[in-house]
């Protein structure tokens, strides 16, 4: 994930950043019948990502918020030719920096609204995603322009998405 500030901060206005990224796959997208998708640990599709985040300090606290949209590339999922949604995603956030330039604590809201996937060509009518998820995480600023982010998150509720708890690492670097 890449991080690029298009304004700074002003007074009365925010930082805003445009962030692309690219999600590999990382994990298996079929999973063993019996363990009914215990086991699934990934879609399969490679994902481009492009948002456009906004970011604004209230001292001690600092608060983003962002909106995006993913695009999943098609992919064969158990030998069948795969195009999951595009997806639109916001979120909104808020930073205590409780040890500034080294730690901060951060709270989340997310939510992801993803088209039904088309399979085999077939689009899977009534298989749309919608999910509202909160997190909660610790970032280790390790340079003023490199951030590592440790979190956990809960997805709340949703449609056609399951109730998960997942922990998440992400490198962020800020380029301009």
């Amino acid at each position: 994930m890449l991080h690029g500030k298009l304004f700074n901060e002003g007074q009365f206005f925010p930082a805003i950043a445009l962030t692309p990224s690219l999600k590999l796959p990382t994990g298996k997208a079929v999973g063993d019948p019996d363990r009914e998708g215990t086991d699934v640990t990934g879609s399969g599709s490679i994902d481009a990502s492009l948002a456009i985040g906004l970011t604004k300090a209230f001292k001690p606290f600092v608060f983003n918020g962002s909106v995006g949209y993913t695009y999943a590339f098609a992919t064969p999922v158990d030998g069948i030719d795969t195009h999951y949604g595009g997806a639109l995603f916001w979120n909104a956030a808020v930073e205590w920096p409780f040890w500034p330039d080294v730690f901060g604590l951060q709270l989340e809201i997310a939510g992801r609204n993803q088209a039904a996937p088309e399979i085999a060509g077939i689009r899977q009518a009534g298989a749309d995603i919608r999910q509202l998820v909160v997190g909660a995480g610790l970032e280790v600023l390790a340079t003023p322009s490199f951030k590592m982010v440790f979190a956990y998150q809960r997805a709340l509720a949703g449609r056609n998405a399951s109730s998960t708890d997942s922990f998440l690492v992400a490198f962020v670097p800020t380029f301009f």
